[in-house]
């Protein structure tokens, strides 16, 4: 697969003006830095495994986590990383895949838009892009991918938009959500600084990172329209060098079924968690197996260990299918494992990944 991106930053700057706030910081650094280029990712692990950075297999990672004298030089290649990024770009491929990588490969055969950030101090940003899609696969030609807003409070960033996420150490890909599908419009509540705790019992977590996100699917869909996306995250690192995570997400609601708080609680204690692939014996039908268990969620852990002193780094990630409340044991798990080497010098990482499925019961 061949594909171009550019980026231009005069011209279009003018035209999109107005989309960045007048107390906008130029040059100040946005919220976050998204997922989806492979030389940023490269430089935040190696001031993670060097100890200036406390957590990285979540993305996008808050501005707030990289060092201070970094936030505002770093620069994601096709995607607003700080208030004067502001400009057009264009990305094709000859052939288009739906399996990307962490790299932001080109989702449609051709794509082109306008995009710029802005910020508001330290208590507010975001990113906006515009763009329109040639031969979309979804008929979808005007998308605001990658389009959100940011509000700090305490601690904590709420945002609202469409961003891409990717969770887990993995570079080929992850078993839960990662930046495959296009992201969905949705709210999301997460850490701004992964802060330890400073309550003395549990100081042995160490850095820590919270992140929850409530999503709309898109509609006109085979199964059932308007199903919410519910997703949460927890990150920590009880010892330099040794991420640990763990990672839930649930589809909800929709079409024809209940959707209401008692919904919501009955899927965040697995009540209405149903199988994705339901073995009915003992039930009439399948249809009537759905009905009474209208939720589907999936549960992953997964570690990330840098040797330390040296450029090698393991990962692994387990996804378990099939889990309620009278079995809180994921069944049914995929696992992901892989070793990469990165250093200053060579300036690019090696990842190998194997992905192995394993049927326990």
């Amino acid at each position: 697969m061949r594909f171009i991106t550019f980026r231009h930053t005069a011209i279009a700057a003018a035209a999109i003006a107005g989309l960045i706030g007048p107390s906008a910081a130029l040059g100040q650094a946005l919220p976050f830095f998204a997922p989806g280029d492979s030389r940023l990712r490269h430089m935040i692990e190696l001031d993670s495994d060097s100890g200036q950075i406390a957590l990285t297999t979540t993305w996008p990672v808050p501005s707030f986590d990289v060092p201070a004298d970094e936030r505002d030089a770093l620069r994601a290649y096709n995607e607003p990383s700080s208030a004067s990024d502001a400009g057009w770009f264009i990305s094709g491929a000859v052939k288009p895949t739906r399996l990307r990588t962490f790299s932001d490969t080109p989702r449609e055969s051709g794509e082109a838009g306008l995009q710029s950030g802005w910020a508001a101090g330290d208590y507010a940003g975001g990113a906006t892009r515009l763009s329109y899609a040639f031969n979309p696969q979804d008929g979808m030609h005007y998308r605001f991918d990658g389009t959100y807003v940011a509000w700090r409070i305490g601690n904590w960033w709420l945002t609202v938009g469409s961003q891409d996420r990717w969770w887990g150490p993995g570079w080929d890909g992850s078993l839960i959500l990662s930046s495959n599908a296009r992201p969905m419009p949705g709210v999301g509540v997460e850490r701004a600084s992964s802060l330890p705790p400073e309550w003395k019992l549990f100081r042995w977590i160490g850095p820590w990172r919270f992140t929850t996100i409530l999503d709309h699917m898109e509609n006109h869909r085979a199964d059932f329209n308007n199903t919410l996306f519910w997703g949460a995250r927890l990150t920590f690192a009880p010892v330099h060098g040794l991420e640990l995570g763990v990672s839930r997400t649930a589809e909800f609601c929709g079409q024809g079924h209940t959707c209401g708080l008692s919904t919501f609680l009955d899927m965040l204690t697995a009540r209405s968690n149903r199988q994705i692939n339901p073995v009915v014996d003992t039930n009439p039908s399948e249809a009537a197996l759905l009905a009474q268990k209208q939720s589907a969620q999936v549960i992953a852990t997964d570690v990330r260990w840098q040797i330390p002193h040296s450029g090698l780094a393991f990962y692994w990630q387990q996804l378990g299918e099939v889990f309620d409340d009278h079995n809180y044991r994921p069944r049914q798990t995929l696992q992901l494992l892989g070793i990469e080497f990165a250093s200053w010098h060579l300036a690019f990482v090696l990842s190998s990944s194997s992905l192995i499925q394993l049927a326990a019961t």
